[in-house]
Parts: structure tokens; sequence; C-alpha cells
């Protein structure tokens, strides 16, 4: 972001596929995803390239939910809401599967991601 480096998503690609081989699953098996990003495009094409490049299978749709949308940009509290809304989205029965990836990012490089999974659906 801050460089010259190619943008080719490496932080966020490799967060988000360790939290996959730590859930044993991968990315076809998200039913969606859940972000920290609040509007700059940067943030939204690096989500996109890392799920491209952890893309191995087909899949009609994968939502992405981004709390910005709902109560604007909340910081670094936005990987909390990322766990509540995934919670509530289960319990409450409006969550589009069982399986949701959550992943975050820095503005000064880290990267975050986790799987989450509902056991009231038996995919957990």
């Amino acid at each position: 972001m801050f460089n010259e480096e190619p943008f080719r998503a490496e932080a966020m690609k490799s967060a988000v596929g360790d939290a996959l081989r730590e859930s044993g699953l991968a990315m076809h098996d998200v039913d969606f995803r859940l972000s920290d990003v609040a509007g700059e495009s940067y943030a939204f094409e690096e989500l996109a390239l890392a799920q491209t490049r952890l893309m191995r299978k087909v899949r009609p749709s994968q939502p992405l939910w981004h709390a910005a949308d709902c109560i604007g940009d909340c910081g670094a509290a936005a990987g909390l809401v990322q766990f509540a809304w995934a919670a509530q989205a289960f319990h409450r029965r409006y969550a589009p599967g069982p399986v949701a990836a959550l992943h975050a990012a820095s503005a000064l490089g880290p990267r975050a991601a986790a799987v989450v999974a509902s056991r009231e659906w038996g995919r957990a």
C-alpha cells in the first residue's frame, strides 16, 4: 500500500489461508465472509484478490458483509464486531450457511483472519 511492490494480497492470502488450514476447510467451503473494509477500494481489491488466489472450486455465491455498511467505520473494534455479527447470524438463522470467514487488516501491514462455524447446523 505504501510502497512500489506489486500488489498481490500476500498478507491477506496468508492470514485467510492459515485460518482455513487450521479449520480443515477450503475457501469454497465458506458460506459467507465478514470484513473490516470501510469503503476504500484498496481493501476491497485485496479481499477479492486473496479470495481468487485461495478459491479452488467454483461456488455459486459467497456474500461479503462489512460492518461499515451498517454501523460505520468502527476501527479496531471491527474484528470483534465480526465475531458478534457471525454469532448472531447463526443464532437467529439469517446466515447464508454454517461457515464464515472473518478478516481484518491494518494500514500498517498486519492481517488477521478466523473461520467460525455454527454447531447448530451440524458442520462445526
